[in-house]
């Protein structure tokens, strides 16, 4: 995974309350790869992907990139298994 990946990870963690920010991701990926199914695109939190916005925290379009970014390398910790559930 690379640096803008990671540091999106990161602002996704800060903006939305920490560590805690991650378990939506790593759940749902963890609970793809029980049923063998890859489906990061069909998950609902990326249609908007600004979950936790707030005004003031800059820009918008910037947030739902990060947001992504970040959901993304949550949902493959899980799918793969790197993160201890």
């Amino acid at each position: 995974m690379g640096l803008p990946r990671r540091k999106a990870a990161d602002t996704l963690r800060g903006r939305m309350g920490g560590e805690g920010a991650m378990d939506r991701p790593v759940r749902a990926g963890g609970e793809d790869a029980t049923r063998a199914r890859w489906d990061f695109e069909g998950q609902r939190e990326l249609v908007m992907a600004d979950g936790g916005y707030r005004d003031g925290i800059g820009s918008r379009s910037e947030y739902e990139w990060g947001y992504r970014e970040g959901f993304r390398t949550g949902y493959e910790e899980g799918f793969d298994g790197r993160v201890r559930r």
